[in-house]
């Protein structure tokens, strides 16, 4: 009986470990069930319950960027929240910069703007909170032959900002006002 007992409690740790261990579907294996055609992650920013995820379908221009909230299981990796695209060829062929904004539309995940950028010209991008002029950080992140930037909005108040585009001696490249 003892070792019926011991060989019980084994299994179920054992068990008990696979299922701790196991991370279920990855980012990729969950947007490729909800599109049609393969895809490239561009970014993935990590947030406290989860992760945004910005993505492209291979074989597309860079008119459309799509995205998706993910929320972390305990078990079984990644759940999707929700997902969406924006279209972006009009302002890169205007600015060189590409502009939208995602709204903090699931709890636990911020309001966040983001973009692709084509413009050589511009080495560091600023956003500000227009009534207040307040910046909120950038991040500009380069893969492939693709430069993404993105912003979360953490304090940000009411519904208008500014994009700033700086060139390598610091100076304006272009200034782009808009609202959420």
């Amino acid at each position: 009986m003892k070792i019926i007992n011991r060989i019980v409690v084994v299994i179920a740790i054992l068990v008990c470990f696979v299922i701790v261990l196991h991370n279920g579907s990855s980012v990729e294996e969950i947007l490729s069930e909800i599109e049609d055609k393969p895809i490239v992650v561009i970014h993935q920013e990590e947030v406290e319950k989860g992760m945004i995820v910005f993505y492209q379908q291979t074989g597309l221009d860079n008119e459309y960027v799509s995205f998706a909230y993910l929320r972390n299981q305990l078990f079984g990796g990644y759940k999707l929240q929700t997902s969406g695209v924006q279209e972006m060829g009009s302002a890169l062929t205007r600015y060189g910069v590409s502009f939208g904004s995602l709204p903090g539309i699931v709890e636990d995940f911020p309001t966040v703007c983001f973009g692709l950028l084509e413009n050589e010209d511009i080495v560091e991008l600023k956003v500000f909170e227009k009534s207040r002029m307040i910046e909120q950080d950038v991040k500009i992140v380069t893969t492939g032959d693709k430069t993404f930037w993105i912003s979360e909005l953490e304090d940000f108040q009411g519904t208008d900002w500014i994009l700033l585009g700086l060139d390598k001696v610091g100076e304006e490249a272009i200034k782009i006002e808009t609202n959420l």
